[in-house]
């Protein structure tokens, strides 16, 4: 039998290490792709929106303190609209703080 000589050895060494640094080569740069897709700021966006969204729907009370200001905004919008009237204006600000707090009050009396 023909025992290996010293040189097969390392070559077979150096063999191992090329193939380990092209492996972990590829695994470097597909880790720095994932951490460029995550700075984008729309992932950031969606990434909180999600989470706000799921921690909203366990958690009914953060849904219960923006549905009134959602609708109160939505009531001035609809009265004054893109008016400059100063009185129209006012008006619809005072609807709003009037439904923000009716609204208040019925998601507080049904609230245990």
């Amino acid at each position: 039998m023909k025992t290996e000589q010293p040189i097969d050895q390392l070559n077979f060494a150096i063999e191992l290490i090329k193939s380990k640094n092209a492996v972990d080569y590829q695994e470097l740069k597909s880790e720095i792709n994932q951490f460029k897709e995550e700075i984008y700021p729309s992932t950031i966006l969606k990434n909180s929106f999600s989470s706000w969204i799921s921690t909203s729907i366990k958690e009914p009370l953060q849904f219960k303190n923006l549905l009134p200001s959602i609708i109160g905004i939505l009531t001035q919008k609809i009265i004054s609209g893109n008016s400059k009237s100063v009185y129209k204006n006012a008006l619809g600000y005072g609807a709003e703080l009037l439904v923000n707090q009716l609204v208040n009050k019925i998601l507080n009396k049904h609230t245990p």
